[in-house]
């Protein structure tokens, strides 16, 4: 099981609730209004977890990124189908990261459309092209 900081669960509840502070909700009620894309990430000794929640008409990515094992992490992103970088992610430092990345409306509308072209990927010292990696579903 992957520990997330307080602040990080935090920021993405209000973020997947759609407000700007956490409220109590009836579970049934609990429903993220914007697309949520997610990846299990794979490779080395780790086994790390991505969760966002795509806002298309604002261009902006927000998420959590937990990798335990990849220390240091020397970088995070995204990467297309022919492994260009889309978007930089903040990398993950005691175990997890997260932020709001401006991603654009087309990369948020293809982003949406079809996850699985795309790949989060984060980086080590010894390992620059991808420690541990997954396709977004």
């Amino acid at each position: 099981m992957h520990l997330m900081p307080k602040r990080s669960l935090a920021l993405f509840a209000s973020l997947a609730l759609g407000t700007g502070s956490m409220l109590a909700v009836p579970a049934a009620a609990q429903v993220a209004p914007h697309p949520v894309v997610t990846a299990k990430l794979a490779g080395g000794n780790d086994t790390a977890a991505f969760t966002g929640v795509v806002k298309e008409e604002e261009g902006t990515l927000c998420y959590i990124l937990n990798s335990t094992q990849v220390e240091p992490a020397s970088g995070a992103m995204i990467r297309d189908g022919a492994g260009n970088v889309v978007a930089q992610l903040e990398q993950p430092e005691g175990g997890a990261s997260g932020d709001c990345a401006a991603i654009g409306t087309d990369l948020a509308a293809a982003m949406v459309a079809d996850p699985s072209a795309y790949e989060v990927v984060v980086t080590s010292e010894s390992a620059i092209a991808g420690e541990v990696s997954g396709r977004l579903m």
